[in-house]
């Protein structure tokens, strides 16, 4: 499955079957972003999809010296079973 960054308007974005998922992130300041909200189609859920935005959104933040922070219900529940990717993520911040 392709994720593309579609920085324009700040999300990334699977389509699968002709169905879009999308991470929707914001800027919260110099380096960091607001993972704000994760939308996984029906007909896609339990593929991994929401798994493959986290991956894509994380790897951006790294790519680019950003913190993270994990606005987004999902993404919070997500960076319990990914402890690899927690030292990038500014807990406390909502």
């Amino acid at each position: 499955m392709d994720v593309v960054h579609d920085a324009a308007q700040s999300r990334f974005t699977a389509t699968l079957d002709g169905h879009v998922a999308e991470l929707v992130y914001e800027r919260a300041g110099p380096g960091v972003l607001n993972l704000v909200h994760t939308g996984v189609p029906p007909e896609l859920q339990g593929q991994g999809v929401g798994d493959a935005l986290a991956a894509a959104a994380f790897t951006h933040a790294r790519e680019q010296g950003y913190k993270v922070i994990l606005t987004c219900p999902f993404l919070r529940r997500w960076i319990g079973s990914h402890p690899e990717q927690r030292d990038i993520v500014l807990w406390g911040k909502r």
